[in-house]
């Protein structure tokens, strides 16, 4: 999507940070400054553009997480419901679900780590140990408030009734 640019940006904020991180346009060598996220982000992101500057790192950065969220949620739907789940998975697709891909922001890219992280920790509370899943899970979560810490925070908030429910109804199945 990215290498064959089919892929935009939904803000103008984005085009900014990747020509800031880049050194392009305004500033002239790159900045480590960038709206809303960690400065250890654009280092990373500075480091791979100096080590390949013909890949697009930053719109990589921002498609990676829609697909591991993506990803996850395909999984987990086809290991739970067999065929059906791959029926919803593709119905939310067709219905706009591959805009997620085209449309790149930040913020969104946020929202895919942290709900990334979360849906891998709803899986591991029925696991009575702590698994390479629920670690995966915990740094896909700090990911998502690195990139954008407020939509991190939204997404936490909207997920804790499902751990919460998760984590009761387990519970009490155990006893």
């Amino acid at each position: 999507v990215v290498f064959f640019d089919l892929a935009q940006f939904k803000t103008n904020d984005d085009i900014g940070m990747m020509y800031r991180i880049r050194g392009l346009w305004i500033a002239h060598q790159p900045v480590t400054e960038i709206l809303f996220s960690h400065i250890d982000v654009s280092r990373f992101l500075i480091h791979l553009y100096q080590l390949a500057p013909e890949i697009p790192w930053y719109g990589l950065y921002l498609l990676l997480p829609i697909c591991i969220v993506h990803y996850l949620i395909s999984y987990y739907g086809m290991r739970k419901h067999g065929l059906r789940g791959l029926v919803y998975v593709a119905a939310y697709m067709v219905s706009g679900g591959y805009l997620l891909f085209l449309e790149l922001q930040f913020t969104i890219s946020s929202a895919a780590w942290t709900g990334s992280g979360l849906i891998l920790l709803i899986q591991q509370i029925r696991k009575d140990r702590w698994v390479w899943p629920t670690w995966v899970g915990v740094l896909f979560v700090l990911l998502g408030i690195m990139v954008r810490f407020k939509q991190a925070v939204i997404i936490f908030i909207c997920f804790l009734p499902l751990v919460f429910f998760f984590s009761i109804n387990y519970r009490s199945q155990r006893r």
